[in-house]
């Protein structure tokens, strides 16, 4: 209902909108291109080019900044389909634990904890499509160290 309201009242919202679901915008467009640059050094490189490679990194050392618009991408040209594999891992076992915290703890402040991990790391898993969300320091700092304590907090009171 609020996204319809937004769509009819906000000037250029429905274009823009339309533009990006249909990939017609410069940007969209600027991801596809990396998308098909990051598939094919995927193909060329299955293990990796090694930390460093992949993104915005890599210019700073005079090579191509492939798949800079990716976390998805830069993980697989740095650590190959193994370590993107082992990203992905992670991100769902978080979610896991937060949402099994969630269901289980009798007390609203760890479910609340569980709620806010579980939310981030989904957001963590679609931003990364078109975005290096882990590349900021206030994001990844604190939720690595919120997700440590859900996850400690899982340990600690297993469900019966």
């Amino acid at each position: 209902m609020a996204l319809s309201l937004a769509l009819l009242t906000v000037p250029g919202l429905a274009s823009f909108a339309r533009e990006t679901i249909t990939f017609e915008s410069v940007s969209s467009v600027s991801h596809l291109e990396d998308w098909s640059e990051g598939t094919q050094y995927l193909s060329d490189y299955p293990l990796g080019r090694g930390l460093g490679a992949g993104g915005l990194t890599a210019a700073r050392f005079g090579l191509p900044p492939v798949a800079a618009d990716s976390q998805y991408f830069k993980y697989t040209i740095e650590l190959g389909v193994l370590g993107l594999g082992l990203y992905l891992t992670a991100l769902a076992t978080l979610f896991g634990m937060a949402m099994r915290l969630y269901r289980t703890s009798p007390t609203p402040v760890p479910r609340a904890y569980a709620a806010l991990v579980a939310v981030t790391a989904l957001g963590i898993a679609l931003n990364g499509l078109t975005g290096l969300p882990l590349s900021h320091p206030f994001l990844v700092y604190t939720f690595f160290w919120i997700a440590g304590a859900v996850v400690s907090a899982v340990h600690e009171h297993p469900a019966a």
